[in-house]
């Protein structure tokens, strides 16, 4: 990966760190409320922490519960799993 790529990558992996908190808030309320909202409204909250962090939010998934954020050339997608245990699990890939 080239240098201007890993500062891209460094950008959406910041973004999960800060954002971690509301994302959580977000997917525990889409555990309620999924038969009557929209997913696409879910981006609203995170728009100050995508500013600050650098990147730019691309669009909402359902599953698996998450944000496709983009840096530069990058485009990471921050997930949110339950896993046993009531355990919440957050795994980041580039696209």
């Amino acid at each position: 990966m080239a240098k201007s790529a890993d500062a891209e990558w460094a950008r959406v992996l910041k973004f999960q760190q800060e954002a971690a908190k509301i994302i959580v808030y977000l997917y525990e309320r889409w555990q309620d409320e999924k038969q009557y909202e929209n997913i696409d409204t879910y981006l609203q909250p995170l728009k100050q922490t995508a500013k600050k962090c650098g990147v730019i939010l691309r669009v909402m998934t359902k599953r698996p519960f998450g944000v496709e954020v983009k840096a530069g050339r990058c485009i990471g997608h921050v997930t949110l799993r339950a896993r046993p245990g009531n355990r919440l699990q957050f795994t980041t890939k580039e696209l």
